[in-house]
């Protein structure tokens, strides 16, 4: 989804030690801002020293803390269109109000921008419940694991869309995942991850 938008400028928030940021400032050569908290930045630098490609940009920041991300993030941020923000396996460890604030934020970021996309996963509730005791059993599990307080999930995709409206953007739609399988020569086994893929559009200012 990335690569279709013809992004010239990606944006990752939280995205850990993953490679997301790297492999498109590697393929596609256009700016990637890498954006996390400042302890994972820097461990992150100190990693890669000088293997970055020019393209590739880190910045820290706290996606709760901040209440401005275009102020903060500074002139690391440019004013092209389309911008593409990604995050992925974010979502669940923020209750309501903290998401509504993050995608208030992302929606500030793209209209700054001149417009673009925010793609992410989300787990439904429904999912989760159409998965019974396994659902529940990988919920509690992550949670222990990280030491979070389980968040109270969106309920389903007519509901996502309306949270996501209200926090600025135009249009939001799905994505199954399934869908990339044969496009990306995946081999996987025939079962639904339980996961939704949200692309919100937003024009610019």
């Amino acid at each position: 989804l990335v690569e279709q938008r013809r992004p010239v400028q990606m944006v990752e928030l939280a995205g850990g030690l993953g490679p997301r940021s790297l492999a498109f400032a590697q393929k596609l050569g256009v700016p990637c801002l890498d954006v996390d908290l400042p302890d994972m930045v820097a461990f992150k630098s100190h990693l890669l020293g000088d293997a970055a490609p020019p393209s590739y940009v880190q910045r820290p920041l706290d996606l709760i803390e901040s209440d401005d991300y275009v102020a903060d993030l500074g002139d690391a941020l440019r004013r092209v269109s389309p911008t593409v923000v990604v995050t992925e396996g974010l979502l669940p460890y923020f209750d309501a109000p903290q998401r509504q604030h993050i995608f208030e934020q992302i929606a500030a970021l793209l209209r700054h921008c001149g417009g673009g996309v925010y793609l992410t996963d989300m787990h439904h509730q429904e999912a989760v419940d159409r998965m019974g005791p396994v659902g529940f059993a990988f919920r509690t599990a992550l949670h222990h694991m990280t030491d979070t307080v389980q968040a109270t999930l969106i309920q389903d995709m007519d509901e996502g869309r309306t949270v996501m409206k209200a926090a600025g953007f135009d249009q939001v739609q799905g994505h199954d995942p399934g869908d990339f399988v044969d496009a990306l020569g995946l081999v996987v086994k025939d079962r639904s991850s339980g996961l939704t893929i949200y692309e919100a559009s937003l024009a610019g200012e």
